[in-house]
């Protein structure tokens, strides 16, 4: 969970994993920010924590993100907060 997700992951993500929320941190490839709250979350069962690199240009723009790091929490269907 420590390597960053790309937007094919995403897609299918809900299908293969049993949490029920995707927390999805965004920050630049020398960001620690991701793999910190990757760790502090992992003790929790129905969240899970993936970083998004600002390189993953399909996913930031989907999301409408524009600032790094940021933290959206995705649900299954594709919904985000």
């Amino acid at each position: 969970p420590l390597e960053p997700i790309s937007q094919a992951e995403v897609d299918v993500f809900f299908e293969t994993n049993s949490a029920l929320h995707l927390a999805l941190i965004f920050e630049n490839a020398n960001s620690y920010v991701g793999r910190e709250v990757t760790l502090d979350l992992l003790q929790f069962e129905n969240i899970a924590v993936r970083r998004v690199l600002d390189s993953e240009t399909s996913l930031v723009t989907k999301l409408g993100v524009t600032d790094f790091p940021s933290c959206y929490l995705y649900y299954p269907g594709g919904n985000f907060t």
